[in-house]
């Protein structure tokens, strides 16, 4: 469980909200941590973008909290992409 940055982030506006999708490599471990600063957050999700290479190892999902998102996965060193839902000012 670490901090992590994003190598990538791209930003869509769908109307009164924007949709942030954050890109994080192959090396994110459950429970690492994404210091967002992204304000008004509404929802956060995340997919799992590599094969998971067991049953087990299938599934993540992400929380939020302060503008903190914990990522958590089935199997450490997994690709994903965070989904955020947030207010119009980012």
């Amino acid at each position: 469980m670490g901090a992590v940055t994003p190598s990538a982030t791209k930003t869509y506006n769908l109307g009164s909200l924007n949709l942030t999708i954050a890109t994080f490599a192959n090396t994110t471990d459950s429970g690492d941590t994404w210091d967002s600063n992204i304000p008004d957050i509404v929802k956060v999700w995340a997919n799992q973008t590599d094969a998971a290479t067991t049953q087990a190892a299938i599934g993540c999902g992400a929380t939020n909290s302060s503008d903190s998102i914990t990522i958590y996965l089935g199997a450490d060193d997994s690709a994903v992409d965070v989904f955020v839902l947030h207010g119009g000012g980012y």
